[in-house]
């Protein structure tokens, strides 16, 4: 195809996700020096799941009806088995309601579509997961940053977003435990961004798909264990990270009855919904939760952030342990402009890829992100 007229404005203004960058030049150094990269640039988890989950989807794969037409909206028992594990896990007893989605990023680009018009403004971190905002120039929508201080170890600063609001503003995005600086947030804090986002009359997103992977006795909490969460709040949730199942691609959101209606009746409008046979093993998953094996999976996690650790610390980065989540955060040597140059340099020269910082905004610039869960 090679006529203008035939590709929209969007189109050639937009490019390509990070991540299909960077796979890219690894392939392409793969083939060319006849190399094997070790990538720790994305999120990809290696520890199979649970023997459970993979016996229990054998059955649900044999199942006539699952290959009809899935529902728009999650099955019952898909519903009913989150709320349940929301009781259970977060003691959280108001009434919410359910909608799923094919993974956690499904959702998150398509409910600015809920609140958003052209011209209209969504707060996202900085530094905080691009995905956040790889759909906004698709909807004409502004992605504003706030800044999560480095001189705070990348934590939650409700001056720094108060900054940024203006009348325009619609939403905000919250990422904890964070995408890429592997940071976690408490129920003081989290309550703090609550209350400010009543006042303001802001609604709040908060992507919460790593609270299920943490190291410490800090346990992550949800939006709807703080007071008023309800009126403002949106929580998305991801099977991808707490089962190891990345693949089966299934989210959800959750929140008060009037927001996830009418995200439901907008999300009809893309999809038929996720197939019945994945509804089916997610509920299976929540609600026969194998602790057995998460333990193991979290004890593997620890093992890799050492070798992750040696790895970085071969390479001259300066680094804190992950609190919770994936993915070391690490500043570069001084003797390196740029995030992107140390990168480059490591890849051809170590070949080793990690994912260079600015690509999770400007707060990055001065670092790399590397994914622990990727080591066999």
């Amino acid at each position: 195809m090679s006529a203008d007229w035939s590709l929209s404005k969007r189109s050639k203004t937009s490019s390509d996700y990070v991540f299909m960058r960077l796979q890219r030049l690894k392939l392409e150094l793969e083939q060319k020096q006849q190399v094997k990269v070790l990538d720790l640039s994305a999120g990809v988890p290696k520890f199979p799941p649970s023997k459970l989950i993979k016996l229990r989807l054998q059955e649900l794969v044999g199942e006539t009806d699952v290959y009809y037409y899935p529902s728009y909206k999650p099955l019952p028992e898909f519903s009913s088995a989150i709320l349940d594990w929301y009781r259970k896990r977060f003691g959280v007893k108001t009434e919410l309601s359910v909608q799923i989605g094919h993974g956690a990023k499904d959702i998150l680009t398509h409910l600015p579509y809920l609140f958003t018009d052209e011209g209209d403004e969504v707060l996202v971190p900085d530094p905080g997961y691009p995905g956040f905002v790889s759909a906004f120039r698709y909807l004409g929508i502004k992605a504003v940053y706030y800044q999560l201080p480095e001189e705070n170890n990348f934590s939650l600063d409700i001056d720094r977003i108060k900054q940024v609001v203006s009348k325009k503003t619609k939403a905000i995005i919250v990422n904890f435990p964070s995408n890429p600086t592997g940071q976690t947030a408490d129920k003081f804090q989290l309550q703090k961004i609550v209350d400010f986002c009543r006042e303001a009359k802001i609604v709040l997103i908060y992507d919460n798909a790593y609270s299920e992977i943490y190291f410490s006795k800090f346990v992550p909490p949800s939006i709807f264990e703080c007071q008023g969460a309800q009126e403002v709040a949106l929580e998305v949730g991801s099977v991808s990270k707490t089962f190891s199942l990345a693949g089966i691609r299934v989210g959800f959101v959750i929140g008060s009855e009037e927001f996830i209606s009418a995200f439901s009746t907008m999300k009809s409008a893309f999809d038929t919904g996720v197939f019945t046979a994945l509804q089916r093993l997610t509920a299976y998953a929540y609600s026969n939760f194998d602790y057995q094996w998460y333990e193991q999976m979290i004890l593997k996690y620890k093992e890799n952030i050492i070798k992750t650790a040696n790895i970085l610390n071969s390479l001259g980065l300066e680094f804190e342990f992950p609190k919770a989540g994936l993915y070391f955060w690490a500043k570069i040597p001084d003797r390196f402009k740029s995030s992107e140059e140390f990168v480059f340099d490591v890849l051809n020269k170590k070949y080793i890829l990690l994912a260079p910082g600015s690509a999770f905004g400007s707060s990055g610039s001065r670092y790399i992100r590397a994914s622990f869960c990727a080591l066999p």
